[in-house]
């Protein structure tokens, strides 16, 4: 008799087994600003809940993964108010980005707005503990703990065409970004096929001679003329490359259509596009009425980018190994399918089956599946028993279901050992 005893390896989420008694659970218990802003008004973060950034961040605290590398983001946009107190309390990494970088170009702050969705810090410097109506908030990023990022801004020139690609240069050749966020489009009055396809010639080769590294453009907003994505470029590539999102709007509930957000094939997955609650430069902000150093009303495709790039940037973090092409796949397959009442006007397709589909017609960001498609869950022991067990080598079963204890010893004597059940 070769098989003594077998080992099964259970799946059991959130609930720890004991003895014959089931508890669940300790809740864990967040501190983050983000969530105390929501305190405040949860209409402040409700851009981030419908994402599930939140629950994302509960997950990965729950498994606590090890990160061991520092992940680079690039940001070719405006520049970013690098005084802010959400960069400088303590100072984010900003890498080595030159001065015309270091504050933001723009009037309204659209590059600051961007940086701070990403990795806004959420930690006090000096220590202490912020109050109870603080506006400070939490990025994507800074919502993990242990996770390190570093944000290079890289000026866009206003934008400028020639500007924006030799940015891009700049992330991928000189700087080896592991993503780079793209928030400004360029586009033609009626998508004129000759210039359009002027623009996808620079900027193809600009993105497929960098597979490793992920691109992650906004789609840009519509004009009376035109509200096919893929008139709108670079982001029109988000269609044929594997290594860049396009990324489409979503209103402030987050289940429909930002009214300006372009739509169809070239567009990958949506995200909030209205009311996005972002750092401001300082006192040109809404909110809060003394000090003014935060927006309340961001939006447009150039606030749902930002989203995407930081969860594709928790995603890198947990697993350094993955590629661009993965994390894209990645995202879209565990985006959320939403029902916008619009299936001529898709915001993404990859998060159904079929990409026709009359009731589904776009895929919201879900940063908690996206999560939790790479976590590996800890062991946690369930009960030891007791088994009848020869002198054995442990083989798996070939779908991993099952351990067997195989004897290698037939001529001996079973002897008491002791087996584990266990959660995975």
């Amino acid at each position: 008799m070769k098989l003594f005893a077998s080992i099964t390896i259970l799946t059991v989420l959130s609930i720890l087994f004991l003895g014959n008694n089931v508890a669940l659970s300790q809740q864990f218990i967040f501190t983050k600003d983000t969530l105390n802003l929501g305190q405040i008004d949860s209409n402040l973060i409700r851009a981030y809940t419908n994402i599930k950034i939140k629950d994302a961040w509960q997950k990965i605290e729950e498994l606590n993964p090890t990160f061991i590398e520092k992940i680079k983001i690039m940001i070719i946009d405006s520049g970013v108010d690098s005084s802010h107190p959400e960069f400088v309390n303590p100072k984010v990494d900003l890498g080595s980005a030159p001065p015309n970088a270091l504050f933001d170009n723009d009037p309204t702050g659209h590059g600051t707005q961007i940086n701070g969705i990403i990795g806004a810090n959420n930690v006090l410097g000096s220590g202490g503990t912020l109050p109870s109506n603080s506006p400070q908030m939490n990025g994507i990023l800074s919502g993990v703990k242990n996770l390190d990022y570093a944000l290079e801004n890289v000026f866009n020139g206003g934008p400028s065409l020639a500007r924006v690609l030799y940015a891009i240069y700049v992330s991928t050749t000189l700087k080896s970004a592991d993503i780079v966020n793209i928030s400004h489009i360029f586009n033609y009055p009626d998508c004129n096929p000759i210039q359009t396809g002027a623009l996808l010639a620079l900027f193809s080769p600009a993105f497929s001679f960098h597979p490793n590294t992920l691109f992650i453009t906004a789609a840009g907003e519509t004009t009376p003329e035109i509200s096919d994505a893929s008139c709108f470029l670079p982001g029109a590539l988000g269609r044929q490359l594997s290594n860049v999102i396009n990324v489409g709007g979503l209103d402030f509930t987050g289940q429909k259509r930002w009214f300006g957000s372009p739509s169809g094939a070239a567009v990958n997955i949506s995200a909030p596009a209205e009311n996005v609650y972002a750092p401001a430069p300082r006192g040109k902000g809404d909110y809060p009425a003394d000090t003014k150093n935060y927006d309340t009303i961001f939006g447009g495709t150039s606030a749902s980018a930002p989203m995407v790039t930081g969860v594709a940037a928790i995603l890198k973090a947990i697993k350094p190994e993955l590629t661009p092409t993965e994390i894209k796949n990645i995202l879209v397959r565990t985006a959320d399918p939403i029902q916008t009442g619009e299936p001529d006007k898709r915001i993404g397709t990859g998060c159904y089956s079929n990409p026709n589909d009359p009731v589904n017609t776009g895929c919201r960001l879900n940063a908690l599946k996206a999560a939790q498609a790479i976590l590996a869950p800890k062991l946690q022991i369930l009960k030891s028993i007791p088994i009848e067990i020869n002198p054995v080598s442990i083989k798996l079963s070939p779908d991993a279901s099952r351990a067997y204890a195989v004897n290698s010893n037939p001529g001996t004597s079973p002897r008491q050992g002791s087996g584990l059940i266990v959660v995975i």
